[in-house]
């Protein structure tokens, strides 16, 4: 990306909104970080991996119970990549560097890097929101038409009736492929990454071997190849379908802006945070167990907004952050359920398969 990409200075509205959020956990003596509830989720995650992993490997001998613990142990991976690393990533787990780090490394442990997954997600996708330019989540590769600035293809016209099988595959295509490639190439799509240190090498490689050995090399050692190979591919299509459809639901829906920077001067119109709330929708707010299970994913605004603030304490923060934006007329997107929030994504992906390039 050869023009810089910059947003205006912050304007009253997001001092305000600041300053109420910081007054929220001030007044009622709140710790943002170092939370009970989310020790106390992780160890219930790492338990059900633990569990079912070893269930299945070593102590399955039916097609029932395969499947069974195949889910479940697919369900601790979509928790993992959900609550647990997902906050440590953004440092909303703790106040201590050494356990958001440890907590990230979790992506490690089921099959991604943390490093890369740093710079796609932490950075690219939480700068840049659905600017299409830098804007990683948005690219599939000619796949899907995911936003109004990109060229739409023949195939495209039918993208909603494709795109959710579509999505089971993403995990394969990060474990298998594009991990490697941008790990070799020092590249993100058109945009450069610095060449990995001795340790994030050390720690790439390192996390490949640890994951392929506990995930394939130990159960082809137990078990017939087709068999393996069967569960590795249920559990990462679970994987992948899970983790797609939530980040879509937050991005890709009805109502939701893609700016385009000044050809000059490369300056987005709103300043960074009401352009987060622009290119953002929360979907199933009042659901505490769609709360629990995405890791307070479906308040999308907030986490963007609040990233480095553990995923605990969203519900409360929404009602700030609603509330003030009614009181400054900047729109807050949501949807009820995550029914209609699919509903409306499937809406636009048949809009983005019909309409005429940008």
């Amino acid at each position: 990306m050869s023009q810089r990409i910059r947003f205006p200075n912050r304007n009253e509205f997001r001092t305000v909104l600041n300053n109420r959020v910081e007054s929220y956990f001030r007044d009622n003596n709140l710790h943002k970080r170092d939370l009970w509830q989310m020790y106390m989720k992780t160890a219930i995650i790492l338990t059900l991996g633990i569990v079912s992993y070893t269930i299945l490997v070593f102590h399955t001998e039916t097609l029932l119970a395969a499947v069974f613990w195949g889910f479940l142990l697919a369900q601790s991976h979509v928790l993992v990549g959900f609550c647990v690393m997902h906050d440590g990533g953004h440092r909303g787990y703790s106040s201590k560097t050494w356990v958001n780090t440890l907590m990230g490394l979790m992506l490690d442990l089921v099959g991604g890097n943390q490093r890369l997954w740093n710079i796609k997600h932490a950075m690219l996708h939480h700068t840049y929101t659905n600017i299409d330019a830098l804007d990683e989540d948005l690219h599939s590769g000619g796949v899907l038409r995911l936003c109004p600035q990109q060229e739409r293809r023949p195939w495209h016209r039918f993208q909603a009736w494709y795109a959710l099988p579509s999505y089971s595959l993403l995990s394969i295509y990060w474990i298998l492929f594009s991990d490697f490639k941008e790990h070799l190439s020092c590249r993100v799509g058109d945009y450069r990454i610095p060449k990995p240190t001795p340790v994030e090498n050390l720690t790439f490689w390192g996390g490949k071997i640890l994951y392929f050995s506990y995930a394939l090399l130990l159960p082809l050692s137990l078990h017939p190849g087709a068999h393996v190979l069967i569960a590795f591919v249920g559990v990462q299509m679970i994987l992948g379908f899970t983790l797609s459809i939530v980040f879509q639901l937050a991005h890709t829906v009805e109502g939701v802006a893609f700016p385009e920077p000044d050809s000059e001067t490369g300056v987005i119109e709103e300043d960074w945070t009401i352009h987060q709330i622009q290119t953002t929708v929360d979907f199933a707010r009042d659901n505490g167990f769609v709360n629990w299970y995405v890791g307070g994913l479906n308040f999308q605004v907030e986490h963007h907004l609040y990233s480095k603030i553990c995923h605990i304490h969203y519900p409360e923060i929404a009602e700030i952050v609603k509330a003030t934006c009614e009181e400054y007329k900047v729109p807050y997107l949501e949807y009820p359920t995550v029914t209609e929030a699919v509903r409306s994504h499937l809406r636009f992906l048949d809009r983005m398969g019909k309409a005429s390039p940008a």
